[in-house]
């Protein structure tokens, strides 16, 4: 592949979508107390899922990423200043390659992670205390590397299964972002590669 001018593929493309994703049901949930239920869940799910026998496996089906493609489709198209989702989606970008960079504590991840999946196979992906374990790994291992501060209303951001779900959420747009690198994503893709990506989102909506 070549680096410069890159073959967006499906895989990378949705790898990208699951960034925006994850960061776009947070900044919901910040917003409003609530997000999308499918798109949580998938998102959980490919968090959860470090072995998956074929993608499918991670991005479900195209309508469980939909919140996600239309988010990256509308930053190709316009990125703001003032889009918090956008803003979210590059500081994970930023995190994950802080992590990437430290094989402890990815190991630290993947034992907590691991465990976790071992209580989604008993409880379901949408089990309170799973989602608790998630964001406290979450809070322990990532958020001293690059802590960062998702916007919305205290009515919300104080309710402790609120403040869980987006730490979760934060969690799997770290996974998303680790996919979309494994595939050949690099952040200046997101400069000269723009076009290319939107193409992808679109022929995927369709």
């Amino acid at each position: 592949m070549n680096w410069f001018f890159p073959q967006y593929d499906q895989r990378m493309t949705l790898a990208l979508a699951g960034v925006w994703q994850s960061t776009s049901l947070a900044n919901d949930l910040a917003s409003t107390g609530s997000c999308n239920t499918q798109a949580f869940e998938r998102c959980i799910k490919a968090l959860l899922l470090l072995d998956p026998k074929d993608d499918s496996d991670i991005f479900g089906q195209t309508t469980e990423m939909q919140t996600g493609i239309q988010q990256l489709e509308h930053f190709c198209k316009e990125a703001s200043p003032q889009d918090y989702v956008s803003r979210y989606a590059i500081q994970i970008l930023q995190l994950q390659k802080i992590v990437q960079k430290k094989s402890a504590v990815q190991e630290q991840i993947r034992n907590d992670l691991s465990h976790a999946n071992r209580q989604a196979e008993f409880y379901g992906f949408d089990d309170l205390n799973l989602i608790r374990n998630i964001a406290d790994a979450y809070r322990t291992n990532l958020s001293p590397l690059l802590e960062i501060q998702v916007m919305g209303k205290h009515q919300f951001l104080e309710q402790d299964m609120v403040a869980a779900r987006v730490r979760a959420l934060l969690f799997s747009a770290v996974r998303f972002a680790f996919l979309w690198r494994q595939s050949g994503g690099l952040t200046l893709h997101l400069l000269i590669a723009r076009r290319r990506i939107r193409e992808q989102t679109l022929e995927l909506l369709k």
